[in-house]
């Protein structure tokens, strides 16, 4: 009974951390911020990272009051160990009235999805967006632009380690992956304890 529960939980700790390392998928930090007048067009963009040695698709879509005015690519096919920039246009129509303010927010979503099988685990990375109309009192943060950068370019080697505080489902996988590996090698300990007494 006791070999089944260890030869059990080794199994749940082994596939609970291959979950956790199977996605490679990472995200540069920061807002991103486009500043645009009605009736005319601007872009920005952000960093997809994949940290993994293999080529990764991903899903990409835009959600909240920005969703409208904003144009990205619906996927992406990512290099491995490699960053890929995301191009990402507002177009405000001078038809605008400013119902939504000077401050549109919104967010863009990039997803990688798991293999399909009996457990499927997609993972997805949230990159928060803000449409600035100068002519609804929106503007750009003062002097902060050369921090947001340098943050961006830090996040690439710490994209993947910020994605579970956005996927439960990940940061759940990677904590039962975990407590099993210790209670995997507590039971294999007594277990041998046990062996050895009785051989005795």
């Amino acid at each position: 009974m006791k070999k089944t529960f260890i030869t059990a939980a080794f199994a749940a700790a082994v596939f609970l951390l291959s979950v956790s390392f199977a996605y490679a998928l990472g995200m540069t930090a920061g807002t991103v911020r486009i500043l645009v007048d009605v009736g005319s067009s601007s872009n920005s963009s952000f960093g997809l990272v994949n940290s993994g040695n293999e080529t990764i698709t991903v899903t990409i879509r835009a959600e909240g009051d920005a969703a409208q005015f904003l144009e990205i690519p619906t996927k992406l096919e990512l290099a491995p160990q490699k960053l890929t920039y995301v191009n990402i246009i507002a177009t405000i129509p001078s038809t605008y009235d400013g119902s939504l303010g000077g401050n549109i927010t919104g967010s863009v979503y990039a997803v990688q999805e798991g293999a399909p099988g009996q457990v499927q685990v997609n993972v997805q990375a949230q990159k928060a967006v803000q449409i600035l109309i100068p002519k609804y009192g929106g503007h750009l943060p003062e002097a902060k632009t050369q921090t947001e950068s340098s943050v961006e370019q830090w996040s690439i080697l710490t994209g993947l380690t910020a994605l579970p505080a956005s996927n439960p489902i990940l940061l759940i996988s990677i904590a039962g992956g975990a407590l099993a590996l210790v209670v995997f090698v507590i039971f294999i300990r007594r277990f041998d304890i046990s062996i050895k007494s009785k051989r005795r």
